[in-house]
C-alpha cells in the first residue's frame, strides 16, 4: 500500500514552502538591485549573529519540545501548555545569558556586522527568535505541521513587504532590520491565534524529559544553523561585506530548490513518531521510501538548470553578482545533498535516537567549521561553498548508515534516476533554447520550457510518480 496520505498531508506544507521561497526571492532580489552587495552583506552577517545567538538559547530544546509533544498528542491541552511552558521558560533563562555576553561585547559585535545601528535589532531579533520557534515546536509536535510553516510563510511575507516599503523610502539597512524584526512580531501574532496557550505550571517530569532529549539532540539545533550560516560567519573574519552579500545572494538564490525536501521532512517527524509507538514499522519504511522518492524532485533538475541560466539569473539581482556563478552551483549540489539527509536526520529523531544524530552532528559541525577556515584561508572566499558541501555530503553518508541500523532504507534508485535522466532532458532543452536569456522575458519562457520539458519527461518515464500524482488529484472520497 502506497502512503498517499502522507503524500497528501506534504501538499499543503508544499505549497507554503513554494511561497516562502518566492517571497524570499523577491525579497532579495529587490534589496540587491535596490542597495549593493556590501548592504546586504552587512544585513547578512547581522542575521547569522541572530541565528547563532539564538541557537545558544535552544540547545535542543526546540527539538525536544516537538519529539515530546508529538508522543503525547492525546494527552489535551494541559500537557502541551505545561511543556510549552517548560520549554519557555528554559529557553528565556537562556536567554538571560546570552544577552549578558552580547552587552559585554557589544563594541567587538558590532565592528564584526559592520554596522553601529544593528545592536538593538540584534537584541530583539534574538528574544522574538525563542518565541516564534517554541510556539512553532508545540504546533510541530501537535501534528500541525502546516501552520508550523505558517508562521515561517507570515514572517517572511510581512518582512519581505516592510523591505519593499521602507528601502524605497531611502531607509536601506535601517530598512531592511525594521522589516526583519516586524516579520517575527506577525509570526507571533498569528501563533497565538492558531494555538491560543494558557500558561501551565510544568512538574519537574516535564524539565526532566526535555532535558533527556535534548542532551543528546542540542548537536542538531547547532548543525541547523552551522549549515546555514558557518560560512557565512567565518567569510565575516576573512572578507569584506561585498563579497559576503554575492556569496549569500548565491545562497539565497540555492534554497529554492530546498522546499520539497524541507517540506516532506517537516511532515515525516510527527507521523513516524506515532506509527513507531504504535509498532507499526512496516509503515514506517514505506513512509521513509515515499519520502525519498520526492526529497529531490525539484533540487535535482535545479543543479542542472543552473548550469545553463544560472549567471544570467545572477546578473539580474546586479552585475556584482554574477561572481558567485560558480559558488551558486556548488550550493546547488549542496541542497541536493540535503534534501536527502533531512529525511533521514528526521526519521532517527523520530525514533528516538537522539545518541546516533549526536555523533553525525559532532562530525558534521566539526567538519563545518575546520574545513571553512581552511579552505577560505587557503583559497579564497569560493571555497566557503565547496566546505559547506563536503561537510554535509559526509553527514548524509554517515547518517544513512545510522538510519539503515533502525531499519530497513530501501532506497528508490529507479524514481531518483528517472529524475536524473528528466533534468537532463530538461538541460538539452536549455541549451538549444530558441529564447535569448539575455533578457528577462527570453529567461523566463526558457525557465518555463524547462519546467514543462522536466516534468513531461519524469511523468512519461515513472509510473509510481504518475500514479501518485493521479491519486493526489482525485477527489477525496
Amino acid at each position: 500500500m502506497r502512503e498517499f496520505g502522507f503524500v497528501k498531508s506534504s501538499l499543503g506544507v508544499f505549497f507554503l514552502q513554494v511561497g516562502i521561497a518566492g517571497l524570499e526571492f523577491a525579497g532579495v532580489l529587490y534589496v540587491a538591485r535596490a542597495t549593493d552587495a556590501a548592504t546586504f552583506g552587512t544585513y547578512a552577517l547581522f542575521a547569522a549573529t541572530v541565528f547563532f545567538a539564538a541557537l545558544l538559547t535552544d540547545m535542543g530544546f526546540s527539538e525536544a519540545t516537538r519529539k515530546r509533544i508529538s508522543e503525547r498528542s492525546a494527552s489535551g491541552a494541559g500537557t502541551r501548555d505545561r511543556y510549552f511552558t517548560a520549554s519557555l521558560s528554559i529557553r528565556l533563562g537562556l536567554f538571560v545569558g546570552v544577552l549578558a555576553a552580547l552587552f559585554a561585547f557589544r563594541g567587538p559585535v558590532a565592528t564584526y556586522i559592520g554596522s553601529d545601528v544593528v545592536f538593538p535589532f540584534l537584541v530583539a531579533g534574538i528574544f522574538l527568535n525563542v518565541v516564534v520557534d517554541t510556539l512553532s515546536s508545540v504546533l510541530a509536535g501537535k501534528k500541525l505541521v502546516g501552520r508550523s510553516v505558517l508562521l515561517l510563510f507570515t514572517e517572511t511575507l510581512g518582512r519581505v513587504s516592510l523591505w519593499f516599503v521602507l528601502v524605497a523610502l531611502g531607509y536601506g539597512l535601517t530598512g531592511i532590520l525594521i522589516g526583519f524584526i516586524a516579520g517575527q512580531v506577525l509570526a507571533i501574532v498569528l501563533a497565538l491565534y492558531l494555538l491560543p496557550v494558557t500558561p501551565g505550571a510544568p512538574a519537574r517530569e516535564h524539565y526532566s524529559s526535555l532535558y533527556r532529549f535534548a542532551r543528546f539532540s542540542w548537536l542538531a539545533s547547532i548543525k541547523d544553523t552551522s549549515w546555514v550560516w558557518t560560512d557565512t560567519l567565518v567569510l565575516g573574519f576573512f572578507v569584506a561585506s561585498a563579497l559576503i552579500g554575492i556569496y549569500e545572494v548565491s545562497w539565497q538564490v540555492s534554497g529554492i530548490f530546498f522546499f520539497v525536501g524541507l517540506a516532506v521532512s517537516s511532515t515525516l517527524l510527527p507521523n513516524v513518531s506515532e506509527l513507531w509507538t504504535n509498532g507499526e514499522h512496516a509503515r514506517v519504511e514505506r513512509l521513509v521510501e515515499s519520502s525519498l522518492v520526492y526529497a529531490g524532485i525539484i533540487a535535482i533538475p535545479g543543479f542542472v538548470g543552473a548550469i545553463f541560466v544560472g549567471e544570467e539569473l545572477l546578473s539580474y539581482f546586479g552585475e556584482e553578482f554574477t561572481a558567485g556563478y560558480a559558488v551558486l552551483l556548488v550550493l546547488i549540489f549542496a541542497r541536493v545533498i540535503h534534501s536527502y539527509e533531512i529525511i533521514l536526520e528526521k526519521l532517527v529523531h523520530a525514533l528516538d535516537r537522539p545518541v546516533l544524530m549526536f555523533k553525525a552532528n559532532v562530525v558534521f559541525i566539526a567538519l563545518a567549521v575546520v574545513l571553512n577556515v581552511a579552505l577560505i584561508a587557503s583559497f579564497g572566499w569560493q571555497w566557503a561553498a565547496v566546505a559547506t558541501s563536503l561537510a554535509m555530503l559526509i553527514k548524509t553518508a554517515l547518517v544513512y548508515v545510522y538510519s539503515s541500523r533502525l531499519l530497513e532504507i530501501t532506497v528508490p534508485t529507479r524514481e531518483i534516476g528517472m529524475q536524473v535522466v528528466s533534468a537532463g532532458i530538461m538541460g538539452l532543452t536549455l541549451l538549444f533554447s530558441p529564447f535569448d536569456v539575455d533578457t528577462l522575458v527570453g529567461l523566463v519562457l526558457a525557465v518555463g520550457l524547462g519546467i514543462v520539458v522536466y516534468v513531461v519527461s519524469l511523468l512519461a518515464l515513472t509510473e509510481r510518480i504518475r500514479r501518485d500524482v493521479i491519486d493526489v488529484l482525485s477527489p477525496s472520497d
